[in-house]
């Protein structure tokens, strides 16, 4: 019997392919009944999980009254202390006759014996094997068709909440998502104390089961768009989810497209904010970055400092962002257009020295800006490669040492890498769109090189258009620029101050859309003093 239905679970998870792979062996197993006699169910364990070494199953007699007894659990996942001295001992030390008021054994077990928070009945050996994979522990008894998925606290392994690696703040929360699904949510949990927040749990991935968190506040987030990303996430049929970035690849509404429509965050404080303006937040088990949907083309420039401090350096800082990526895309284009098409644009000053700059280059303008930008990202690959005290050395002197040798030896010419300095740093300003830098530079380079500003214009009015098009969940990717939202723009290219920003983003909520009540703008207190206790 064993035999077969192992043979039948290898054939299954080996012949099915394509849709439902998430379901081909997990519902086979959900058919596998658990059996009254513990023998076949942990011969049945052992046949399905194998007789790997982390595998523990431990058989025992209930109290003193010759009940036979059985848990199983992963060594390493459970809390060894819980397992062995509050599970075992409780149910090793119980009398041997049933107490009155209790149906049976099992019912006496989960109602009195077991102090977990969590207790759950499963009928199916499929959800035995689920509930142990995921590190809670499965008690079986003798003589029932039952198993009690025991709630176990995780051993403390991964790391602890630290700061956050890239999007550091001089003012504000100085706290990071860890790799624990547990920690994260107890991040979130403690800045959003509503009893309104809602948590929609899916398992991802065939082999890796991964625990994939969808969390909304109820009344804020639109029906439709939880809906849809519930939807999105649940089609997912894939081998294995290792990290946030398979579950945004796969539920992004333009996949093709090089600028994202489904942001990422590594501090809770930037994800809290998202669920206050009714976007959706995923977690992922295992990955330190949080996924926020819908996300829009300025959420990019916004960074969670900008509501901590003052409006007035806030707006000023975020033009600055808007310039930064401005440059980082077309200044190195611009550069050659002037150079090989139109350099009776520039002072006449200004383009003697270029020209004096570049006698003896041996490379045309285009060949040299790629040339130069192709050395300027090796450098960055390397240093982020690299460990961290020895890439940032590389970082820097190779910058400094192969830019000076190579205008020293007349490779390049100084503006020129001047110019891709420029360009290369001011990505830094909006890391969040380094996927989309690097091929819209190559691109505009390349046309302003054989078309001069005829091709790059080109390439700004197609780029305009594409974002145009683009949608987050539905949502307009320009919103509220296109379609225009005036009433909206208090925190687009400017951040008004907080008083004046009472209703929450268009697009997104469909239901309490003001944020903060009317009037709020602080002052002096009347004639006559504020209000008496």
């Amino acid at each position: 019997m064993l035999r077969k239905i192992w043979k039948k679970t290898k054939s299954t998870i080996s012949s099915k392919q394509g849709r439902n792979l998430n379901s081909s062996n997990q519902s086979h197993l959900e058919e596998i009944k658990i059996s009254p006699d513990i023998d076949w169910n942990l011969k049945c364990i052992d046949q399905i999980l194998g007789s790997s070494e982390d595998i523990i199953t431990r058989p025992f007699d209930l109290g003193g009254g010759g009940q036979r007894a059985a848990i199983v659990y992963i060594d390493g996942l459970g809390d060894d202390y819980y397992i062995a001295d509050i599970i075992m001992g409780m149910l090793m030390d119980t009398g041997p006759k049933l107490p009155k008021g209790y149906q049976n054994t099992m019912d006496y077990v989960a109602r009195r014996l077991l102090p977990a928070g969590e207790i759950k009945a499963v009928f199916s050996m499929g959800k035995v094997f689920k509930g142990v994979l995921s590190g809670t522990t499965a008690l079986l008894l003798d003589g029932f068709a039952s198993a009690l998925i025991i709630g176990t606290p995780p051993k403390a392994i991964g790391r602890r909440v630290e700061q956050p690696e890239s999007e550091n703040v001089v003012r504000g929360p100085r706290e990071s998502f860890t790799e624990n699904l547990k920690t994260n949510m107890l991040l979130i949990r403690r800045i959003l104390k509503n009893p309104y927040l809602r948590i929609k749990t899916h398992n991802i991935g065939v082999y890796t089961g991964t625990k994939v968190l969808v969390v909304y506040i109820e009344g804020l987030a639109d029906k439709n768009l939880v809906g849809e990303v519930n939807r999105r996430i649940k089609s997912i049929d894939i081998d294995g989810v290792l990290e946030s970035g398979y579950i945004e690849q796969l539920i992004e509404d333009a996949p093709n497209s090089i600028f994202p429509t489904v942001g990422n965050t590594e501090r809770p404080d930037r994800a809290a904010a998202g669920l206050l303006e009714g976007k959706v937040a995923i977690i992922t088990d295992g990955s330190p970055v949080v996924l926020v949907a819908p996300w829009l083309f300025w959420n990019i420039l916004q960074t969670p400092e900008d509501y901590y401090s003052r409006p007035y350096t806030t707006s000023i800082l975020r033009m600055i962002r808007l310039g930064a990526v401005l440059i980082t895309m077309f200044l190195p284009a611009a550069y050659v257009a002037l150079v090989s098409y139109q350099p009776e644009m520039l002072p006449t000053v200004l383009a003697i020295t270029i020209a004096a700059s570049r006698e003896g280059i041996p490379f045309p303008t285009l060949v040299e800006i790629l040339l130069m930008g192709l050395v300027f990202e090796s450098l960055r690959e390397a240093g982020v490669r690299l460990p961290r005290a020895v890439g940032q050395a590389v970082s820097i002197v190779g910058a400094l040492v192969i830019g000076d040798i190579a205008v020293s030896a007349g490779f390049f010419s100084a503006p020129g890498v001047v110019i891709t300095a420029l360009a290369g740093i001011s990505s830094f300003a909006v890391p969040a769109l380094i996927d989309a830098y690097i091929p819209i530079r190559l691109t505009t380079v390349v046309l302003s090189g054989f078309l001069g500003f005829y091709g790059l214009g080109l390439f700004m009015f197609v780029l305009l258009v594409h974002l145009c098009s683009l949608r987050s969940l539905g949502v307009p990717y320009l919103t509220p620029v296109s379609p225009m939202e005036l009433s909206a723009w208090k925190d687009v290219f400017i951040r008004a101050p907080l008083w004046m920003m009472d209703r929450r983003p268009p697009g997104l909520s469909k239901g309490n859309k003001r944020r903060m009540a009317r009037d709020m703008k602080p002052g002096p207190p009347p004639p006559g003093g504020g209000e008496k206790d």
